[in-house]
């Protein structure tokens, strides 16, 4: 079986090398998917996450659900304690650059427990058809996952999703994939 480490930096390059055209209508797809979930729909209070690296670009899904006048979470990481605080952002112009150069709320945005949330969606690098996840290695999703009760849906590429991954006991389970191809429940 094939190790973390190698899986990880062989997807990250498959993911940072897609045509941008390409990549746009695959974006597209994953969105118009989320969109038509019942799930997403009823759901008032949702974690997203910023893009990096050639992570699906989830921005206009964000923009929408200020539309939808839902409440949108990201993440902000707390290096300190090694943990992920969840705050509200009322818009994308609230976003500064943080730890590890990606997007996040000012610390001053309303803070809110994670067991409020009633949908998150999580990035990840590499994923297996049973939900387990390889993200970049810190632990710092599987430590939020771990503290909230809604359904956790991975956004990804149909190329990041494998087989079957190596994971430990600390790794937490996305609930459901959706790619540009199908969706994956596990």
């Amino acid at each position: 079986m094939i190790n973390k480490a190698s899986l990880r930096k062989k997807i990250l390059l498959k993911r940072k090398n897609q045509n941008a055209k390409t990549k746009l209508q695959k974006d597209k797809k994953i969105i118009s998917a989320v969109l038509a979930d019942a799930l997403y729909k009823k759901s008032q209070n949702i974690l997203f996450f910023m893009p990096i690296l050639g992570e699906p670009d989830i921005t206009a899904l964000i923009k929408s659900a200020f539309k939808l006048k839902k409440g949108v979470y990201l993440p902000k990481v707390d290096k300190s304690k090694n943990w992920l605080h969840i705050h509200q952002i009322k818009n994308l112009s609230e976003l500064r650059p943080g730890a590890y150069k990606i997007m996040e709320p000012h610390h001053t945005a309303p803070k809110i427990n994670p067991k409020k949330i009633n949908l998150a969606f999580v990035p990840g690098i590499v994923f297996d058809e049973k939900g387990n996840r390889i993200g970049f290695g810190k632990g710092y999703y599987d430590r939020l996952l771990k503290k909230m009760s809604c359904k956790k849906i991975g956004l990804a590429y149909k190329f990041q999703i494998v087989k079957n991954i190596p994971c430990s006991a600390h790794d937490v389970k996305v609930d459901e994939i959706i790619t540009e191809k199908r969706r994956i429940t596990s």
